[in-house]
């Protein structure tokens, strides 16, 4: 990392190679032969999508994971740093091998996904500080957010061991001189509490799919036959609030997204440090944003993680949300239309494909973000 140069956001935690076939079909059955139209590597997983996403917004970026010495993990490096990452952090072990995704992307607009999740296996708090770890814990602290992705597939860093890893970056006595810690979830296979519980009480802001808040709040997989009311989501939101976590964005699918804020102005200090102050006196609340309407085809890959750049580019950004919150218009309001954007300029080609989908500043994003029509009214009730 550049000598005297504070990261924005330093994105931590899970990567891999996505190998995308493109145009594919969607399998009839587990034996059912597909076609696909070509095949696109492009950087994957919490790290590199979210880094990504905050580039193309103009936001500083670092990266911190573990790759292998091998042609999947220069792949990887080459292109994370061709779309502007700061890649200097990034273990390079010969003791492990790279993840790779293999990732069908269906005709229809959804994906498949098979995966050799490889040095995020072997991931712990040794490994990824690497030879240097205080050189790595400066690094991080001097970034105003740490952004971790995917701890149900990081075996070896999740639960108390990232708690742990969380303290030796942020000084607790004095948050607002540190880095804040915020967090993405995927992978999540069941509803084990161990995995978040420590981990939550030291986190700003929180992102879940639908499906993954239904399995971690309410013990139970999602089903399609699953009739959800605005209450039943808020009560999902309330399960992570409720752990010591300042704020918790879940997205909808094309619905939109909900997010709320924690009552406790103690927590929202705590964990959301420096930038804190915007809302403060929306404690207790929650937004209901539809998502924005695409205009080309859709790719879904990387959508979740762009949500969450978008946010973390308007919650670092706290001079631009005080300037932009009027008595219709709330932070917390401005954080999921930022986090709508995002996700749009990522999955809508038309968007994707303009300017090469990047902005020249991320004012000029955030105004997007702010400008933008709502689309129509939420429904009362969500199916899967």
């Amino acid at each position: 990392m550049e000598k005297g140069r504070s990261m924005a956001v330093t994105c931590v935690g899970l990567s891999c190679l996505d190998m995308l076939l493109l145009e594919s079909a969607t399998p009839a059955t587990p034996e059912h032969i597909c076609t696909f139209s070509g095949v696109k590597n492009v950087p994957g997983g919490s790290v590199c999508n979210t880094a990504r996403a905050l580039c193309r917004i103009s936001v500083p970026t670092a990266v911190l994971t573990v790759v292998g010495e091998d042609a999947f993990g220069h792949e990887l490096l080459d292109q994370m740093s061709s779309f502007g990452a700061n890649t200097q952090l990034v273990v390079r072990s010969r003791s492990v091998s790279t993840s790779l995704s293999i990732l069908p992307v269906f005709r229809n607009g959804g994906r498949g996904c098979f995966v050799d999740l490889g040095a995020n296996l072997a991931m712990d708090k040794s490994l990824i500080l690497g030879t240097d770890p205080e050189k790595v814990l400066v690094a991080l602290r001097s970034s105003h957010i740490v952004h971790f992705g995917y701890p149900h597939l990081l075996p070896k860093l999740q639960g108390v061991e990232l708690e742990e890893f969380i303290l030796e970056i942020r000084d607790t006595n004095t948050p607002a001189n540190g880095p804040i810690f915020t967090m993405d979830i995927n992978g999540v296979s069941s509803s084990d509490p161990n995995v978040l519980c420590a981990p939550l009480k030291h986190t700003g802001l929180l992102h879940a799919n639908l499906e993954e808040a239904h399995l971690l709040a309410r013990k139970a997989h999602l089903t399609e036959s699953a009739n959800l009311s605005r209450g039943d989501i808020e009560q999902m939101g309330d399960f992570f609030l409720e752990q010591g976590l300042a704020i918790v964005a879940i997205t909808l699918g094309a619905e939109g997204c909900f997010l709320k804020i924690n009552s406790d102005h103690a927590v929202l200090h705590r964990n959301l440090g420096r930038f804190a102050n915007p809302f403060l006196d929306n404690a207790g609340e929650f937004v209901f944003q539809k998502a924005f309407e695409a205009e080309g085809s859709i790719n879904a890959t990387g959508a979740g993680d762009s949500f969450t750049a978008g946010m973390l580019a308007a919650l670092h950004d706290t001079e631009w949300i005080s300037s932009n919150v009027s008595p219709s218009r709330t932070g917390l309001d401005l954080l999921a239309r930022a986090g709508a954007a995002s996700s749009l300029w990522q999955i809508d080609t038309a968007k994707s494909h303009a300017n090469g989908g990047n902005f020249q500043n991320t004012h000029e994003f955030l105004n997007r973000a702010a400008s933008s029509p709502t689309l129509i009214e939420l429904p009362s009730s969500f199916t899967p």
